[in-house]
């Protein structure tokens, strides 16, 4: 889900495929 990969960079600040 893309928007949920957003989520996780915004939170992480890190490019991570969840």
């Amino acid at each position: 889900n893309v928007e949920r990969f957003c989520k996780v960079m915004e939170v992480t600040g890190e490019w991570a495929w969840i």
